[in-house]
């Protein structure tokens, strides 16, 4: 015998559904509650800093060029290669102008003769009409003095051709002006080069420079003797510390299409590698202010008030503020080491007033 199950009420499995739905809704889909994000206040060290990219290079860099074009006889060094002041770097052919001085002094030869023999004329005749007394340029005729003048002209001409062509012929030797390194070189022996060809750079590495491409808009920020922090890519997150010692006195044009004005920063630590055009970067220290109270400057709301928190829940405050970096911005009072404070008030404003928290309370809104 089979007892009858009662049928459950409609009304009752609705209610169930919707009972299931509202439980379902506050575990996967109800809203995370709004949250305020706080900072501690606290004493910093501030900087106002510019930033910029750059290569390391050497103290100084000479670029050597030959005067004149010619065929280039040999080149004496190799990249990497340390060179002296006034080493042989290369040499251009010199035969033909070996061949020019010789023909220039031959020249000079000929004409100081000539020179020699109006004299020689000169005081003879003077001599013939009125002895020793009557030698000199005081007692020369018209027609002496003239042919004693062309010779002389002629004479000192075929000179200043002999100095030109011995300047021609020592400038086909390339010397280095400088103590350092060879970093790059060009052509090789056997290449018909001119006066714009590089032939060798060399770097003189006795102090590594950073330089640093500072954009025109922030170049009057910079001064000689700011610090500097460097780093360089091949090295990774390595902090090296140096002083800005020069700023260029031109302006350049970037990869970018930009103007900036090079910066050169002497670095301290001479470990780093002795290659030149290695990448980095630069933040240059134009002004500090160290172990001040400070807070970060998203913390700070409209008409310099700050959102503090407190035992009974929020309060406004308006704080006095100085000195400011990038990111932190100095409290001169208003507020105490150790408190906290609700970062972004201005946007978290509405959140705090919506709050239902019987405890919340602000002040001044």
């Amino acid at each position: 015998m089979f007892t009858a199950i009662n049928k459950v009420p409609k009304k009752f499995l609705f209610l169930g559904a919707c009972l299931l739905l509202v439980v379902v809704y506050f575990i996967f889909f109800r809203p995370k509650p709004a949250t305020i994000e706080l900072t501690t206040v606290k004493k910093e060290n501030l900087q106002q800093i510019v930033s910029a990219s750059g290569v390391i290079t050497g103290n100084n860099v000479a670029d050597l060029t030959f005067q004149s074009g010619g065929l280039l006889s040999f080149v004496n060094v190799k990249v990497g290669d340390q060179v002296t002041q006034g080493e042989v770097i290369a040499e251009l052919d010199s035969r033909q102008l070996a061949l020019n001085l010789q023909q220039a002094e031959n020249t000079l030869k000929d004409d100081q003769a000539a020179v020699d023999k109006v004299l020689d004329d000169i005081h003879l005749y003077q001599y013939g009409n009125g002895g020793f007394s009557n030698i000199g340029s005081a007692n020369e005729t018209q027609t002496q003095r003239a042919d004693r003048i062309s010779a002389q002209t002629t004479r000192d001409s075929a000179s200043n051709a002999v100095q030109a062509d011995q300047i021609a012929l020592g400038n086909t030797v390339l010397t280095s002006p400088i103590n350092g390194i060879i970093t790059a070189q060009a052509p090789l022996a056997g290449q018909t080069v001119t006066a714009t060809d590089t032939i060798a750079e060399v770097t003189d590495f006795s102090q590594i420079v950073f330089a640093a491409d500072v954009d025109e808009s922030d170049i009057s920020k910079v001064s000689l003797g700011d610090q500097a922090e460097v780093t360089i890519d091949a090295y990774g997150d390595k902090i090296f510390k140096g002083t800005v010692t020069e700023i260029n006195p031109t302006t350049k044009t970037a990869s970018n299409g930009g103007t900036v004005v090079t910066v050169k920063i002497a670095l301290n630590d001479q470990s780093i590698k002795k290659i030149s055009g290695l990448n980095g970067s630069a933040n240059i220290i134009t002004e500090s202010k160290n172990n001040v109270l400070a807070i970060p400057q998203d913390a700070l709301g409209d008409n310099s008030a700050v959102i503090l928190k407190t035992a009974n829940g929020f309060e406004k405050k308006i704080v006095n503020t100085g000195f400011q970096s990038d990111t932190d911005i100095e409290v001169t009072s208003g507020l105490k080491e150790g408190e906290q404070i609700v970062l972004n008030p201005n946007d978290n404003q509405q959140i705090l007033n919506k709050t239902k928290n019987p405890f919340l309370r602000l002040l001044g809104r």
